[in-house]
């Protein structure tokens, strides 16, 4: 009896420890992630950014980054990376009208031969009329995989 009981506390134990509040494709699964900037540029599209993802994978991609990033205002300051041991991955928003705009990153999944980061974007009660890009940056473990980049506006569009 005892035998049976702690066989069942085993298996439920087993089931709920293996659920996750983030689904993920079969087949995929979940990548950790350090968070290194969520932040916004405010050149009114100066910096000559279009929407999308960014894959960083040497110390002079990364200084590319932040020379443009940083040609209309200083954004960027103090960003260090050990590229023998991680990629940065950038997500940069379209030019939005107004402040108030985040990205957050909900997911980052791999397979046998890729990554997709899964960005969503934020929208908070407009700040002021300033004309905005916002933009996020996270690192995950050295990869030479290709890397894909899915966004979401906040209410699910694609």
């Amino acid at each position: 009896m005892n035998l049976l009981l702690a066989v069942s506390i085993l298996g439920i134990g087993a089931l709920v420890s293996c659920r996750t509040s983030k689904e993920v494709p079969t087949g995929n699964h979940l990548v950790d992630f350090t968070p290194i900037m969520n932040a916004t540029l405010y050149g009114d599209g100066q910096e000559g950014f279009s929407q999308g993802g960014i894959v960083i994978r040497n110390e002079n991609e990364l200084e590319n980054f932040r020379t443009k990033a940083n040609s209309v205002n200083e954004t960027i300051e103090g960003i260090a990376a050990d590229f023998s041991k991680e990629t940065l991955l950038i997500y940069v928003d379209q030019v939005r009208g107004n402040a108030g705009h985040s990205l957050e990153i909900k997911t980052i999944s791999e397979t046998e031969r890729a990554i997709t980061v899964e960005v969503q974007h934020r929208s908070e009660v407009p700040a002021s009329e300033v004309i905005s890009q916002p933009f996020i940056m996270v690192s995950i473990l050295k990869s030479e995989k290709d890397i894909q980049f899915s966004f979401r506006e906040e209410n699910g569009n694609l």
